[in-house]
């Protein structure tokens, strides 16, 4: 049976960007349960714009990653970046100011409407870009918007038909951007005002009625709802889970807190753990955290190699959550970084518990035990310090989540 102090870390690794060193144990006089409704409580952050806005591709990129590691990023700050990885967009075809500028749009609804957010989104300038609805006309539409806002945004594959597809793309033209300073503007003369049937209606079609039709649909909710609760959990939901789950985000008017407290109010938040490996974002924002180390050109390299820089997701179905982040490759590219910061790690005590508890890490599997004492008779000194922390935070139980 897992203690507490294994719950309330496994709690915090899925609702925040930690546990941070001592977290757990300032935390356990609450138990899991008061800890989870203290995070669904957290304030959500922002920050100032300003000159930010002018941000070089590297330089955005580490300012967002030096906000995860801030204590007071947590839920907001985690649900914030699983949207960057459902809506997504990159620097790949976008300039920096535009996806900073999406960016803030992600932020302000992360845990609002889910509605609201999917308007927005769809005439976002990056959005536009990326996605190619900037410069569909009636007599030229470009379909992938169209196609990626009901397989992978709102509906899921198999809920819609490729006639959808195309008559969605011809309501969605007559848009521009001005890449010089991100303005959206509409044409109408370049927009398709036909009537056409989509998802079972006919009538002409705009944007605003577009965005509310696949919103409306039954399969919205659910779509939506699988894919936060494979997020915060691990795992797909059952049959009857995703019914009851669908059922109150439907009736929330599509409010993602209310989803979101549904999810982790159940036993099965809890009871579902190191379900999957945690990402190299995950991974390396709470290693940089425990080593008190800031983000910086270093740590940018570590992320290129591992695979998963913020802003350059691979492909329009953002990062997976797969066995990929387990492979050799990422495991070595680990240990490089948490060699180069060996110094900064090398101040908690050389003993198994002071190390693996000062990670947030408690109850350890029969093979990582094993390996802790292989270690301790190999090693002594400052040695054995460095070997248990990069077995510790190399293990599976930091590893995964």
């Amino acid at each position: 049976m897992a203690t507490d102090a294994e719950l309330i870390s496994h709690a915090l690794g899925r609702l925040t960007f930690g546990p941070r060193p001592g977290e757990v144990e300032s935390l356990a006089p609450l138990g899991p349960a008061e800890v989870i409704a203290r995070e669904l409580a957290e304030p959500e952050i922002y920050f100032e714009t300003g000159d930010d806005a002018d941000l070089s591709e590297g330089e955005l990129v580490a300012w967002w990653v030096s906000r995860m590691m801030l204590p007071e990023a947590r839920l907001h700050e985690r649900m914030t970046w699983f949207w960057h990885g459902h809506f997504t967009s990159s620097l790949d075809k976008c300039a920096p100011s535009l996806m900073w500028r999406q960016h803030h749009l992600l932020r302000r609804h992360a845990l609002g409407n889910f509605r609201d957010l999917c308007h927005e989104i769809t005439l976002d300038p990056a959005m536009l870009l990326y996605l190619d609805g900037a410069g569909s006309t009636d007599a030229n539409p470009n379909e992938n918007y169209a196609r990626e806002l009901m397989e992978l945004f709102t509906l899921g594959i198999n809920n819609y038909s490729e006639d959808d597809v195309r008559n969605t793309a011809a309501a969605l033209t007559g848009w521009e951007v001005d890449r010089s300073d991100g303005e959206v503007t509409f044409d109408s003369r370049d927009w398709d005002d036909t009537e056409r049937e989509v998802l079972g209606e006919t009538r002409v079609w705009d944007v605003e009625s577009i965005v509310d039709k696949v919103c409306d649909h039954p399969q919205c909710p659910r779509w939506i709802a699988t894919k936060v609760y494979r997020y915060l959990v691990g795992r797909d939901p059952n049959e009857r889970r995703i019914d009851t789950l669908a059922a109150t985000f439907a009736e929330a008017d599509l409010e993602i807190m209310p989803l979101v407290e549904a999810i982790v109010g159940h036993p099965d938040f809890l009871e579902q753990r190191n379900l999957e490996p945690i990402q190299p974002v995950e991974w390396l924002t709470r290693m940089q955290s425990i080593a008190g180390a800031e983000f910086d050109t270093g740590a940018m390299v570590w992320l290129e190699r591992m695979g998963q820089v913020p802003f350059f997701p691979p492909n329009v179905a953002g990062w997976p959550s797969d066995e990929r982040w387990r492979g050799p490759g990422v495991t070595l590219y680990r240990i490089g970084r948490m060699t180069s910061l060996r110094d900064r790690l090398a101040s908690v005590a050389p003993e198994p518990d002071a190390v693996f508890n000062h990670i947030g890490v408690y109850g350890l599997s029969a093979a990582t035990a094993l390996a802790v004492t292989a270690a301790r008779a190999e090693s002594i000194g400052e040695d054995l310090r460095l070997s248990l922390l990069w077995l510790a935070l190399s293990s599976p139980e930091f590893c995964t989540r």
